[in-house]
């Protein structure tokens, strides 16, 4: 329901993370990362894992859904919300993973994302967007969720792990009250409130 001019009340925000990923899982080295993150990016979800009933609830109570434009997230706001039909939109997308240097030794993919997560906060960013960059693009996903909710009253956002966290951090920045982070596990939720009195005079 949209707010009621002249009156006051909150907007919310919902942050979903997507559905788990159908990926395969066999160790791979640290050249051969780059090429799973790629297939990780092309993959669907497993409907072995659908979405708990309470984030069906928080899907069902929102206004307006939309989801990162990776498969992964388009697939989960359909399984999320049947029937709607919401915007997909890159500025939602993963923060990116850098290369990592050559190495014969192979390790489960997780892992080697891990140790290539740790070095992306230390400043590398080989071949991918740098840490600084990715919070200005959710400080822009911010500033588009906030308006949305501004026009909308409530919105869903099915995005992911990291960058769902990042803008969950700009949302408290500038006011929203909420979890401090956004959990990082599949099919989570964290919503945030910002309570709008109606202009004065």
């Amino acid at each position: 329901m949209n707010p009621t001019p002249g009156s006051p009340h909150t907007l919310r925000i919902a942050l979903v993370r997507h559905g788990r990923p159908t990926v395969d899982l066999s160790s791979v080295s640290a050249q051969q990362l780059e090429g799973w993150i790629e297939a990780y990016d092309r993959a669907g979800i497993d409907p072995a894992l659908p979405p708990p009933a309470s984030v069906r609830r928080i899907a069902a109570n929102a206004d307006y859904v939309l989801s990162s434009d990776l498969p992964r997230a388009v697939e989960s706001l359909r399984t999320l919300a049947p029937g709607r039909s919401g915007p997909a939109e890159r500025v939602f997308r993963e923060a990116g993973l850098p290369r990592l240097p050559a190495s014969p030794v192979r390790l489960d993919p997780h892992l080697w994302a891990t140790l290539a997560r740790m070095g992306w906060f230390l400043g590398w960013s080989s071949g991918t967007e740098s840490a600084g960059r990715a919070r200005r693009r959710a400080r822009a996903a911010r500033e588009k969720l906030a308006s949305l909710a501004a026009d909308h009253g409530s919105v869903l956002l099915v995005g992911h792990g990291l960058m769902n966290a990042m803008i969950a951090w700009e949302l408290r920045v500038a006011g929203w009250r909420g979890p401090l982070w956004a959990s990082g596990s599949y099919w989570s939720a964290a919503v945030y409130r910002k309570r709008i009195a109606p202009p004065s005079g």
